[in-house]
């Protein structure tokens, strides 16, 4: 489970880098659920007891049970269904099934479902857990404590007071257990607070009920509250933040905390009290966000990855004169129709795809057919991991201020511009300059409000000083600064740069340095704009990661020279025994009765067997350490030759649909992923007419190849399994086999980028499936990586 320290750290270091990492369309970077779900998730089948799943819930300490029925998610137990449903209604729960209490249907979210929306999820449905299902499958299960845990670093520093229930629901330690479940499933409340005779004595709560009543099947009438309470309580006083108490529950593993002043009980606080303020706080923010861009007066738009616009506000659509945004979300930025010439919008698309701020003049049509100027201001974004995931832009109509022909107006038109742009990033905490020209020399800049937050200077104070900014350059640093720019100002390719400043406290941070040029209709330079990004955190990261995969490759390779070596070695002793035990059963065959003989052909079936491991372990450690060359492989001379090594029985036909392709691979290891395919597929081969037959195809990533039998088949359930080391369905008396071809295929296919996988049915066989992708499609996506990164 990720933790707080963790996830305060990552969500600190990304929302720095608000222009680049987050859409103007929402005012944060969420984490997903598929980084911080529990992906080891307790499961039960529906036809078991209440009594097993409470024992498995008290064993386990967890507060709830996934329902799985033939691999589908059928329901969800929880604490709150065994006190409502079986200890306030009176039941057994050892005669009590699964399927009669657990709540159906499950509500679930996906992996990359963002934080945010899961929590909005929760609280709209009134849960307290959910599954997560990719492609139907279950693969994890997040829970509210995850969920508060994650919300609350993204900040919330209301006292306690403010969200704590004051009607705190109470009972006296003598009474009965039953009492206090009557208490509690009628009030709807996961806890009571237990008073004695000097105040409060304890808690009891849902997990109480389950681990010391329930499971330990104990009658809910005899027990007195205070036997099976937990004490002593955690209280906080009510003057406390609702973040530091969320902390306190998250070290402490509770879910609810007694808020007391001067040792007097004025209410309790629980994990769905915090829930409730964080999501409430944070969902009033983004609606506040929301309604700025609605309202705003400047043309904003999102897009995804592939051009496709996912959000345009009201004034985009004044501008263009559409009234439904319909016409233009979903679909690749702006239709032909709106472009005065289609060509210009094959090449903005292009230039999309370049990486870096830039600001672009664009002749459009509106939907009436009236010519428009535009400019566009676009940069790339960024999900919380880094990762790109679109772009977004503000348009500014121009058309008036393209009829102005005098350099003054053209200033004024400048600075109307930056006056509107200033408005969206005004939140943005990355320094932002303006260096004003005239007649080919600067005389002027303009210093960006959050240029105290980068370099520790105010604007005023750097306004004052023209020299001050220059001198913050680390100075060995002056040069790569200064290329930048006069490249700019010359008129060439501008990238960003990365150097270090010395701050106003003496201390040196990394920052990125992007410049954009502004030209007049003539093309003569007017303004250039620069931006500093504080990279000081990321730098450091870069710095830890290298450090930590150079470890990580030197630990696998003094792992895989260990099992190479040890591998290797035993196998001396190893033939010294086989050679023993066949000498005794030669020189001693006489006098070896027929247990004696047994016992020693046992001792050689197990010694080649531990032999078959040992080699099994050495093809394992070759793969890593192999250094074979790509070249071109025919595959139907290999995979012939490979059917001639196994020797099918007479009774096992071996075919190839079609003639298989020549392909660009090592060709040891694509005779290894075909020669333990089709071994097992003869070896496991059931039937009295076995029929295994090797098929391919051509997709769009590359090769697809199959070998499929009519075997016995494999139940859904081990899928998973036979890809593991020293795995086999079937007894190693019965079968001879070591559990290593399928490992060794699995992680061949993955060194190459591909993927294995089977799809089968028991009593119908087998469909074994690995790709391999082609050299050419590896260079284009290099290729088009480089185009995006430069």
């Amino acid at each position: 489970m990720i933790n707080q320290d963790y996830l305060s750290e990552l969500i600190k270091n990304r929302i720095k880098d608000v222009s680049s990492s987050c859409l103007v369309t929402t005012s944060r970077v969420w984490l997903e659920v598929g980084d911080l779900m529990s992906k080891d998730v307790a499961t039960i089948s529906p036809e078991q007891s209440m009594l097993s799943a409470a024992k498995v819930m008290a064993t386990d300490s967890i507060s709830s049970l996934v329902v799985v029925d033939n691999g589908t998610v059928a329901g969800i137990i929880t604490e709150t269904d065994f006190l409502k449903k079986v200890v306030a209604t009176g039941r057994d729960a050892e005669h009590v099934k699964v399927s009669e209490v657990m709540s159906c249907p499950v509500v679930t979210v996906t992996p990359d479902t963002n934080v945010f929306d899961a929590s909005g999820t929760a609280e709209e449905k009134r849960v307290k857990r959910l599954p997560v299902l990719d492609r139907g499958h279950l693969v994890g299960i997040v829970t509210r404590t995850d969920l508060v845990r994650v919300l609350t670093s993204y900040g919330m520093w209301r006292e306690i007071s403010e969200i704590m229930s004051r009607d705190a629901a109470t009972i006296y330690k003598q009474a009965s257990a039953a009492e206090a479940a009557g208490v509690m499933s009628a009030r709807g409340i996961s806890g009571i607070v237990v008073m004695g005779t000097e105040g409060v004595a304890g808690i009891l709560t849902e997990r109480d009920f389950l681990k010391r009543v329930v499971a330990a099947g104990r009658d809910p009438a005899s027990v007195k509250v205070e036997e099976v309470m937990s004490y002593p309580v955690v209280t906080v006083p009510s003057y406390y933040s609702v973040f530091s108490s969320s902390r306190i529950m998250e070290k402490m593993h509770i879910r609810r905390l007694i808020v007391e002043d001067n040792k007097r009980l004025v209410g309790v606080v629980t994990q769905t009290d915090i829930f409730r303020a964080v999501e409430g706080r944070l969902q009033q923010e983004e609606e506040d966000n929301f309604k700025l861009l609605e309202t705003s007066d400047v043309c904003i738009y999102t897009l995804d990855l592939d051009g496709n616009v996912t959000y345009i506000n009201p004034a985009f659509m004044r501008m263009l004169g559409v009234e439904d945004r319909a016409e233009l979300v979903g679909q690749v930025f702006l239709p032909e129709r709106f472009w005065y010439n289609p060509q210009d919008r094959f090449g903005f698309l292009k230039q999309l795809k370049k990486g870096m701020v830039e600001i672009k003049d664009l002749t459009l049509r509106t939907a009436r057919g009236k010519r428009i100027d535009v400019t566009v201001f676009s940069s790339f974004t960024k999900n919380i991991h880094g990762r790109l995931n679109g772009s977004q832009g503000v348009l500014h109509d121009v058309t008036d201020k393209k009829e102005i022909v005098t350099l003054k107006e053209t200033e004024r038109a400048l600075r109307a511009s930056e006056e509107r742009y200033r408005r969206i990033t005004e939140a943005v905490t990355d320094y932002i300059f303006t260096v004003r020209f005239e007649q080919g020399r600067p005389i002027e800049t303009i210093h960006g409000a959050a240029s105290f937050a980068v370099t520790g200077y105010t604007s005023e104070e750097l306004t004052m000083d023209p020299s001050l900014w220059f001198n913050m350059v680390y100075p060995e640093d002056w040069e790569l600064v200064r290329e930048q720019t006069s490249q700019c100002i010359s008129g060439q390719e501008i990238r960003p740069i990365e150097h270090r400043i010395v701050r106003k406290d003496g201390s040196i941070r990394w920052v990125r340095r992007t410049l954009v040029r502004n030209c007049d209709a003539a093309g003569r330079l007017v303004s250039y704009e620069g931006m500093l990004q504080d990279v000081t955190e990321l730098k450091l990261a870069e710095q830890v990661q290298m450090q930590l995969l150079s470890e990580l490759e030197q630990a696998t390779g003094e792992l895989a020279d260990f099992a190479y070596i040890a591998s290797h070695d035993l196998k001396a002793p190893l033939r010294g025994i086989s050679s023993l035990a066949g000498w005794l059963s030669t020189d001693y065959a006489e006098k070896l009765d027929e247990q004696g003989k047994e016992n020693i052909k046992m001792l050689l079936s197990r010694v080649k067997r531990m032999y078959n491991l040992i080699d099994g372990v050495l093809q394992y450690t070759r793969i890593s350490r192999t250094k074979e060359k790509k070249t071109a492989v025919d595959l139907n001379g290999l995979v012939a030759e490979e059917i001639a090594n196994i020797s099918p029985p007479g009774n096992v036909e071996v075919t190839i649909e079609d003639a298989l392709p020549v392909v660009t691979c090592r060709r040891e290891g694509i005779r290894q992923v075909f020669g333990g395919l089709l071994s097992n597929a003869v070896k496991y081969m059931d039937k009295p007419q076995g029929k295994v037959t090797v098929g391919w195809g051509e997709e769009e990533e590359g090769w697809k190849f199959s070998v499929t039998d009519n075997g016995c088949g494999i139940e859904k359930k081990h899928f998973g399994k036979i890809f593991k080391m020293f795995q086999t369905l079937s007894p190693r008396d019965k079968v001879e086999g070591i559990g290593v071809g399928l490992t060794i295929a699995k992680k061949i296919v993955e060194s190459w980028g591909g993927r294995i996988w089977v799809e089968s049915k028991p009593g119908e066989g087998s469909t074994f499936y690995f790709t391999l992708p082609k050299e050419e499609r590896h260079a284009k996506a290099r290729s088009s990586l480089a185009g995006v990164v430069g």
